[in-house]
């Protein structure tokens, strides 16, 4: 006997034990929930995807070393001579000693010189998505 009635309520339940395949497959129409976080929250920083580095000769007139990126984690500039450092196309530089890493973890963009003669600047960039 058929139940031809189109009307009538049908139920499908789901196999005992689904394969993962057929689940992901499944279309689920859930409405969004807002998610409000109270007290702390564990976060594990993800690694970065790309690291170029460069090496770069630096003179006594600023030169633009990398742009602003939204996608840098950080990048980490480390010369052989003393060297100035800025965010901006204008003004003066903060000095840096030599053979001192400097960690950026911001994504404006870089420019570097000398006070003096030349210097080799190492630019080694961290990029978490492409």
């Amino acid at each position: 006997m058929t139940n031809t009635d189109p009307t009538a309520v049908h139920y499908v339940e789901d196999p005992g034990m689904p394969d993962v395949p057929e689940l992901l497959q499944r279309d689920v129409d859930l409405p969004a929930v807002p998610v409000r976080v109270d007290g702390p929250l564990i976060v594990q920083l993800a690694p970065s995807l790309r690291g170029p580095a460069f090496p770069m000769t630096l003179g006594t007139v600023f030169q633009h070393v990398l742009g602003a990126d939204p996608k840098r984690r950080r990048c980490i500039l480390l010369a052989d001579e003393a060297w100035l450092y800025r965010t901006s196309t204008s003004g003066g530089g903060v000095p840096w000693p030599a053979d001192t890493a400097l960690y950026l973890e911001h994504a404006d963009q870089v420019y570097a010189a000398t006070p003096t003669g030349t210097a080799t600047l190492t630019v080694i960039t961290e990029i978490w998505a492409d």
